[in-house]
């Protein structure tokens, strides 16, 4: 079973400002206290390489992912390459709004434990969306306004590469 988790965020910084603090994935750690490390390699304009370790129930979940930046569209696609998830892939999209920007984070995501998945993935999808709450409040402050929303059984909603 898969499972996609959404945020929706409204922030009082336009949409390039807000773009390039999403793309500054080595500067999570000090935004969200799950974010543990982020090492970023093979750094072009349009992609890169970036591997991650996210404390998740007293442990840490670690992976390696493809970014995709495309700043003309505001939109960043990461996907897992290698890591303890069975599928891990999604995106950021920036949007402009008259006061600022909105920010949808998208992911879609599958534990590979299908035994355990009933129990687990619900678990995950609640702390991914507190982390994500987290991250994006300090990456733009309290006044960010943020919704969520969880679905299952889901085949591929992100869209990315598309």
């Amino acid at each position: 079973m898969m499972r996609t988790v959404r945020l929706r965020a409204t922030v009082d910084f336009g949409p390039s400002a807000a773009y390039e603090r999403l793309a500054g994935f080595t500067d999570y750690p000090k935004y969200a206290e799950a974010v543990r490390s982020v090492e970023v390699s093979d750094l072009t304009e349009s992609n890169c390489i970036s591997r991650w370790a996210f404390a998740f129930r007293g442990g840490l979940l670690r992976w390696t992912e493809t970014d995709t930046f495309d700043r003309a569209a505001g939109r960043i696609d990461f996907d897992q390459v290698e890591g303890d998830l069975e599928v891990f892939i999604g995106y950021w999209q920036v949007s402009p709004l008259d006061d600022g920007s909105e920010i949808i984070f998208s992911l879609l995501f599958d534990l590979g434990l299908p035994t355990l998945a009933e129990f687990l993935e619900p678990v995950a999808a609640n702390a991914t969306i507190e982390n994500m709450t987290n991250l994006l409040i300090g990456l733009f402050g309290p006044a960010a306004e943020i919704f969520t929303e969880i679905d299952e059984f889901v085949s591929d909603p992100t869209g990315a590469r598309r």
